[in-house]
């Protein structure tokens, strides 16, 4: 079961998590080693494909490589959650007694107040008109670009192999890959890569500014209902003005 995880789960995150928890490293980097099996196949999948130009047999040994790699991709994930899902059900009493991270909930727990607000702020209904021609304009360039690059490819690139040569095929010049249509390809990617950054940083800075807005109206409620309440205490206070000094006199008189 560990090394399903450690071997099935992602590269990044399942590494992390280990030192996170701080787990022992000899038996983590032992537990990673069948991570082999991933990466042979994909290796030899990849010298197939460089020899399938000199060789017939190397185009059906790549395919098979393929099939084989993309099997033991789809089979360890699934090997993971199976034995997650396992681990949960049969220690589920134990998990449900773990304490929770107070760190992880406030965190989590701000993170879900922000997105919130960041829908809030980015609805098409209350975008400003610029905002919304640039969202338009960046989606119209993302458009051309991904379907020149697809659709017509061979109109946008040269063709261009794994045994070719830069010094050789391309004249030396390796920017002669790319052709007309090509660069207006990539000239459209990068408009619209251009205007979702506009909309990522304005969406990012006025969900920031509608945050601190949140939190003075409520320190505002606060100390509001504070004012409040002393008066009410101050009014419920059965003490008044002379009834002290005559509690004293009768205290005198008996």
């Amino acid at each position: 079961m560990k090394v399903a995880i450690l071997v099935g789960g992602p590269d990044w995150p399942t590494s992390v998590l280990t030192g996170i928890l701080d787990l022992p490293l000899l038996p983590m980097l032992i537990g990673t080693l069948p991570v082999v099996v991933i990466i042979v196949p994909t290796v030899l999948s990849g010298s197939f494909v460089y020899l399938a130009e000199q060789y017939t047999w190397a185009g059906t040994a790549s395919a098979i490589s393929m099939s084989v790699t993309g099997l033991i991709i789809m089979a360890l994930p699934a090997m993971t959650m199976f034995h997650i899902e396992k681990a949960m059900e049969e220690k589920k009493e134990e998990l449900s007694k773990m304490p929770f991270d107070l760190e992880v909930l406030k965190a989590d727990k701000s993170e879900a107040k922000r997105r919130l607000l960041f829908l809030e702020v980015t609805k098409w209904e209350v975008l400003p008109k610029w905002m919304k021609a640039i969202m338009i304009i960046g989606n119209m360039f993302m458009f051309v670009s991904c379907y020149l690059a697809l659709a017509a490819g061979g109109a946008c690139f040269k063709e261009f192999t794994m045994s070719d040569s830069i010094k050789d095929d391309l004249g030396g010049h390796p920017w002669s890959l790319i052709k007309n249509l090509g660069w207006v390809s990539i000239g459209g990617f990068c408009v619209g890569s251009f205007c979702l950054y506009i909309f990522s940083t304005w969406a990012t800075l006025t969900t920031n500014r509608a945050g601190r807005q949140q939190l003075l109206a409520a320190a505002r409620e606060v100390t509001l209902l504070k004012q409040a309440s002393s008066k009410l205490a101050m009014n419920d206070n059965p003490i008044k003005k002379g009834e002290g000094n005559e509690d004293v006199e009768s205290g005198i008189i008996e």
